[in-house]
């Protein structure tokens, strides 16, 4: 992605964190680039802040597949630390949510019927993928008895979705303690035997 294109899309982000009405101006300013050169690489801006919403889907891919890919051992400790990175930074990223739907209400109406609902669903099927992958993997290694992987992937992805979306309704709770407890009741009923498993920070 071109570099400018990136500054903009950051910037939107920081600032609909900060609250306040987003402008192009506002962004460009924050950006560091001119009100035209927004206007170069997103047409209004509702389409800006769709193609930041879709970044940042795009973000915690990038996350969940780092985590897998810097885990060793086995399959169970490779997925704690893929639900434990995927729920650190989906619960960064509560209040930046809650403001996209501030800012612009119609948000999903308008990418389900866009362009855009086909790159989202591409992502989500991409970080549903690669949980259902390490889940296969661990069918192949013994780990877990067989079941549909897919399944079990799009139901994670659900439960990590819905418990970040609603940690800050949940703040008398350590949210240390949440991922542990979703990894004991989802991956203990899939096991073969009982494995410990390494969960993260």
């Amino acid at each position: 992605m071109d570099d400018k294109k990136v500054a903009i899309i950051k910037a939107t982000g920081r600032l609909l964190e900060e609250g306040g009405q987003i402008t192009i101006d506002k962004v460009a300013a924050a950006a560091g680039v001119a009100k035209g050169t927004v206007y170069l690489y997103f047409n209004s801006k509702q389409d800006l802040i769709q193609q930041t919403f879709i970044s940042g889907i795009e973000e915690l891919y990038k996350v969940v597949d780092n985590a897998a890919r810097e885990s060793r051992g086995s399959s169970f400790n490779c997925i704690a630390a893929m639900v434990n990175a995927h729920y650190k930074l989906a619960v960064g990223k509560v209040v930046l949510m809650h403001r996209f739907f501030a800012e612009e209400p119609e948000l999903m109406r308008k990418v389900k019927n866009g362009a855009a609902f086909f790159e989202v669903i591409n992502v989500i099927k991409r970080i549903e993928g690669r949980y259902a992958d390490e889940l296969a993997r661990g069918i192949d290694n013994g780990e877990f008895r067989p079941h549909k992987s897919e399944i079990i992937a799009a139901a994670l992805l659900a439960m990590i979705n819905n418990l970040s979306m609603g940690h800050m309704f949940r703040s008398h709770l350590d949210e240390k303690q949440i991922m542990p407890e979703v990894l004991k009741m989802v991956l203990s009923g899939i096991a073969v035997e009982k494995t410990t498993l390494c969960t993260r920070d």
